[in-house]
């Protein structure tokens, strides 16, 4: 799927989010937002969000979203990897 996207906000080391469309936020948008929040000394919380709207949203949950699931798990998974890694 071919998306314009915009990044909104982004703060090193605490925020990124983005908004993207086909066609027109209408049809088609979506938003991503990663936040991370230190939580403890040596701890963080990663948050991430995902919200998709529009006409044609139902549409594209039916068609891809086990597989968008599994691609955000995974993402979530390999970032959570990461951290941890370099802590």
């Amino acid at each position: 799927m071919n998306l314009t996207a915009t990044i909104e906000e982004a703060r090193p080391d605490a925020l990124l989010t983005w908004r993207g469309h086909v066609l027109a936020g209408w049809v088609f948008e979506g938003y991503r937002r990663f936040e991370i929040e230190p939580v403890a000394p040596g701890r963080s919380r990663v948050t991430h969000v995902e919200d998709v709207h529009g006409v044609l949203a139902p549409l594209f949950g039916l068609a891809l979203g086990g597989r968008v699931r599994t691609s955000h798990d995974a993402l979530n998974a390999a970032l959570k990897a990461r951290a941890e890694a370099s802590s």
